[in-house]
């Protein structure tokens, strides 16, 4: 009977549904066709065209890249003009005098006052935050713009600078961390100009683009300045910008881990602390990235020292020796793992004979106080591993599977590859198998986590399943034998496969035989009524 349990469950089911399926990335020739429609005559078609370009699927985000590092045929001083006239703010071309600069506001005569009317207020200034540069490029008129009129390339400027955030929004959208690079690269093409929306970009990303910025925040080398405030800047919008607060609002652990060993990579210092709290994160995933960054601080060759220098003192002195600009991160280090462990005995009274506080009362240094500590959260990890384990069996013996189960699947959850593992094959078994009836799905999900836990059950667990997915074709009015080879292929000894296969030959033995007993009939038909034909004809001729 569970064989048959089983007839009726989709292939999605059985063989697992899998993450969700993107929706095909758009063709060259569709994207090139809105790119067309940009550049077309009418405000209202280019504002659809560049909304539709935006809108386009996340999976065709490396063609989105890709189009937006291309070189570019039109000059920054040229688009800069443009968007000064959309009242956007762009990055100074001149060293000196302001970061950004906008579009002077046009000068306000008020009107004349009116008696008994209010005094006419002078209206607020553009706020470039506030435009939409979407909407601003698609709807403004470059042949009536006095400022645009002289320039030749002003169409094809507007159109390019279209296509160009219409490209930045549909890789913002897609919510991808590896849209990132391409943005951040973006903002500084073209002298900049695109800068301000290329970071409403980044932080539409959210937090798939933190990983990135702390990367760019810290990166190294000669005229990466620029980049470093800029990235920080981001972070500093995003409200990212401390260590703590950026791991803390991670939206996955697959984010935080990331964070954490961008961290890690440049032994940032202002993140020692950050992650520190993080080497006992019930995430595995996490707690490996927060381990080897903790390891990149405290282990190895020492860093540089610190720059030294004599600071001034009030009126005018100064002080008699040198002292260090900053501590390093191994200094950092020293300074905040005992008080960690300090926090974590004082919260742990029975751990007060242990090894981790005989290294602390030792005074270990920093890479040996790490041992002990990973140490020290390992045990207590296996230990409630242990009790939870323990439980579950319990509560298998009594018979209550779905007990055991939640409890196993917790203890996965946090460790999938805890060594008892196998252990819990069973449970799962049993409780799909018991499950199969009233909820085949959730039946099904069971008995394949039980054949991922214990290998040594997967070949004939996996041909029962492959049976009873050609069984539900089999129902669907298909006569193909080959899904029951397959599954011979899996089990060979496949009772229930073999006994269906042979009924299926049976069946095309028996249709070929009719099919010929059929076609025989049909032939000695036709040559019985050719001879009375014949014999029809040679009696007329002798008449």
């Amino acid at each position: 009977m569970l064989a048959w349990a089983l007839v009726a469950v989709p292939a999605t089911v059985l063989f697992g549904a899998g993450a969700a399926v993107d929706v095909p990335p758009p063709s060259p020739a569709e994207i090139d066709g809105l790119v067309k429609r940009v550049g077309g005559a009418t405000g209202e078609d280019r504002l659809a065209a560049a909304r539709a370009l935006a809108a386009l699927p996340p999976s065709g985000a490396p063609e989105y890249a890709k189009r937006l590092a291309r070189p570019r045929v039109i000059a920054a001083d040229t688009i800069r003009t443009l968007l000064l006239e959309i009242w956007a703010q762009v990055p100074n071309p001149k060293p000196d005098g302001p970061l950004y600069v906008t579009k002077p506001e046009p000068k306000w005569t008020p009107p004349k006052a009116v008696k008994g009317k209010p005094r006419p207020k002078r209206p607020p200034p553009h706020d470039p935050e506030k435009v939409d540069w979407l909407e601003a490029l698609s709807l403004l008129d470059v042949d009536a713009n006095p400022a645009l009129a002289p320039i030749a390339a002003r169409v094809a400027a507007r159109a390019e600078a279209l296509e160009a955030v219409a490209l930045m929004r549909a890789l913002s959208a897609s919510g991808r961390p590896e849209s990132f690079d391409p943005l951040f690269d973006f903002a500084f093409a073209l002298d900049g100009v695109f800068r301000d929306e290329c970071g409403r970009a980044i932080r539409t990303l959210g937090g798939s683009a933190v990983p990135g910025l702390i990367r760019r925040q810290h990166a190294q080398g000669r005229g990466l300045a620029k980049q470093r405030r800029y990235a920080s800047y981001q972070l500093d919008r995003m409200d990212r910008a401390r260590p703590q607060k950026a791991i803390a609002t991670a939206p996955d652990d697959r984010l935080r881990a990331d964070m954490i060993h961008a961290y890690g990579e440049a032994r940032a210092l202002d993140a020692v602390e950050a992650v520190l709290g993080q080497v006992d994160a019930p995430s595995r995933r996490v707690r490996r990235e927060a381990r080897w960054a903790w390891l990149r601080y405290v282990a190895g060759p020492p860093p540089p020292p610190a720059p030294k220098r004599k600071r001034k003192l009030p009126g005018g002195g100064t002080e008699s020796e040198e002292k260090e600009d900053y501590l390093n991160y191994r200094e950092m280090a020293e300074i905040v793992l005992p008080q960690h462990v300090d926090d974590v005995l004082d919260k742990d009274p029975a751990a007060a004979d242990g090894a981790l506080a005989r290294a602390r009362r030792a005074g270990a240094p920093v890479d040996k106080l790490t041992e002990a500590l990973f140490a020290y959260y390992d045990a207590r990890r296996d230990a409630e591993w242990a009790a939870m384990y323990a439980a579950a069996v319990e509560k298998r013996r009594r018979g209550d599977l779905a007990g055991a189960v939640d409890d196993f699947s917790t203890i996965l959850a946090h460790d999938p590859t805890y060594e008892r593992r196998g252990e819990m094959a069973e449970a799962f078994q049993a409780r799909g198998e018991a499950e199969l009836g009233a909820d085949p799905e959730r039946g099904v999900r069971h008995l394949r986590e039980a054949m991922a836990l214990d290998p040594t059950r997967a070949r004939k667990d996996e041909a029962r399943i492959a049976f009873l997915e050609a069984q539900r074709a089999r129902a669907a009015g298909s006569a193909d034998p080959s899904p029951f080879r397959r599954v011979l292929a899996i089990d060979p000894d496949h009772a229930d496969a073999k006994a269906v296969l042979a009924d299926l030959e049976a069946r095309a033995h028996r249709r070929r035989h009719a099919e010929i007993v059929t076609a025989g009939g049909g032939s000695l038909g036709l040559l019985i009524v050719m001879l009375l034909v014949a014999r029809l004809l040679a009696g007329r001729r002798k008449a």
